[in-house]
């Protein structure tokens, strides 16, 4: 699943447990080539409509490859070693998906307030 490209859009990114944004496409682009965002964020657009790794988003492109191909070798060590990732990445997933319908619940009653 790839969100759709905008440059009008806002994203934000969530890696380890935290959330920040909303950031212009540029930069996030600039995040990952840089380094300060990696290859394991999530990304979403700001209407917090869906939380998809930033390898499988418009931004995939810009992690960096050696790290792309450090991860799919890893990934597929974990899950050896734990199943289909394990607890934690189900904790994980499950807090993506409650934090997903929390910034939703806040856009709509921002929205219904200002009408």
């Amino acid at each position: 699943m790839f969100l759709q490209p905008s440059q009008n859009k806002n994203w934000l990114l969530s890696e380890g447990g935290e959330i920040s944004g909303p950031f212009s496409v540029e930069r996030v682009r600039t995040l990952l080539e840089w380094g300060r965002a990696s290859g394991e964020a999530y990304v979403c657009d700001e209407s917090g409509s869906a939380w998809i790794p930033i390898r499988q988003s418009i931004f995939a492109p810009y992690v960096p490859a050696a790290e792309a191909a450090d991860a799919s070798g890893s990934r597929a060590a974990d899950r050896t070693r734990s199943g289909a990732g394990g607890a934690q990445g189900l904790r994980f997933r499950t807090a993506v998906v409650l934090v997903s319908a929390l910034v939703a619940t806040l856009v709509l009653a921002a929205l219904n307030a200002s009408t």
